[in-house]
């Protein structure tokens, strides 16, 4: 969705930079209870009023929510028809901006209490950040972030919401290290803080670590289990190849997006998305510990490669290649060239350029026809 990347990267080159540069940092991540279904008809129209909105848009909306009705059914068995006076409606698309509208005003209202972090470049950054019902409270010091804490509370409690303690975290960085020993209360119950089980935000998760060492590793535990579903599946290949392409492929992207995951480890996922074989493009690859075999039809080839040479075969480009661990071997029909050099000599062959040379013991040998220039590879 537009706008995670975004707030995710900011928070993380946050906690960077104060882990880097040895310096304090208190962060607070906040969970509304049924944010959804629990925000009132009546902070909507508070708010259209606050915003300026023209009074015959703020009729016509109200009476929009004014009529809404639902029921229960379980079954032959079904409740009388209820008037909603709070939550906004799923699939509704008005819906979704008057709840960002009204949860700005909310966090707007909270900001003047403290000032937030400041970044490398200079740069202040707003004390709270809020995406949707997602709420990430950043100071840079404990009794700023307290403040901020206490106005969000107030103001939550004024519109007949509230937060939930038990899906909140909480972490304060000291000298760029996380510590324990100050907690944030809600309600009078404790914040767990990222030290007692991680966070997860916008689809990024957040450990006591401050590194991506353990999501990475979780992301290839899932992808391998991933693959050994889909290739267990007992579906056609042309089926598998979707399901990899719409299923496997974007969950693995997010990751890549929001993690630093280096190229050694995207290499190894490419190399494990390949041990699978796909009728659909007509191909298949095997990668054991000592050697790889591809084969696509599709493409008219054959590479096979253990550890100590490799076989290369092609019909539709016409070539053939084969290169143990003391010479090499490669056949053109389209190029016409032979080329082979095994640890003492060499021999190249090739009628389109019209020479042949052998070279044995670093003794060259050209027949007349060849051409002066000719050197062999």
């Amino acid at each position: 969705m537009p706008g995670c990347l975004e707030h995710t990267g900011v928070v993380t080159q946050l906690i960077r930079e104060a882990r880097e540069n040895k310096g304090n940092l208190s962060v607070l991540w906040l969970d509304l209870e049924n944010a959804f279904g629990s925000i009132p008809h009546k902070l909507v129209q508070f708010t259209l009023t606050k915003h300026h909105v023209p009074s015959r848009c703020r009729d016509l909306i109200a009476d929009y929510y004014s009529n809404f009705r639902m029921r229960v059914s379980s079954g032959e068995i079904a409740s009388s028809w209820h008037k909603v006076e709070i939550g906004i409606i799923t699939g509704c698309t008005i819906s979704v901006t008057l709840f960002s509208l009204a949860m700005n005003m909310l966090t707007k209202s909270a900001e003047p209490e403290c000032r937030g972090p400041r970044t490398n470049s200079g740069q202040r950054q707003p004390p709270i950040r809020a995406f949707m019902d997602d709420l990430t409270v950043m100071t840079e010091s404990v009794p700023g972030c307290r403040w901020i804490l206490k106005g969000l509370e107030e103001l939550v409690e004024w519109a007949r919401m509230c937060f939930k303690p038990a899906k909140s975290r909480s972490m304060v960085l000291r000298k760029g290290k996380v510590v324990d020993k100050f907690r944030f209360n809600i309600a009078d119950t404790a914040i767990p803080s990222i030290s007692e089980k991680p966070v997860k935000s916008l689809g990024k998760v957040f450990y006591c670590s401050l590194r991506d060492t353990t999501s990475i590793q979780s992301t290839c535990t899932e992808l391998d289990g991933w693959l050994k579903s889909v290739d267990k599946s007992g579906l056609p290949g042309k089926f598998k190849a979707w399901v990899y392409q719409h299923g496997i492929l974007p969950r693995i992207l997010w990751p890549l997006l929001v993690y630093a995951v280096p190229i050694s480890t995207v290499e190894t996922l490419e190399r494990r998305g390949s041990l699978f074989w796909c009728p659909a493009q007509g191909s298949l690859f095997w990668s054991p510990a000592q050697g790889s075999l591809f084969w696509s039809p599709a493409q008219g080839s054959l590479f096979w490669s253990p550890a100590q040479g490799s076989l290369f075969w092609s019909p539709a480009q016409g070539s053939l290649c084969w290169s143990p661990a003391q010479g090499s071997l490669f056949w053109s029909p389209s190029q016409c060239s032979l080329f082979w050099s095994p640890a003492q000599g060499s021999l190249f062959w090739s009628p389109a350029q019209g020479s042949c040379g052998e070279m044995i013991r670093g003794v060259e040998f050209l027949p007349p026809s060849c051409e002066p220039g000719w050197r062999n590879g």
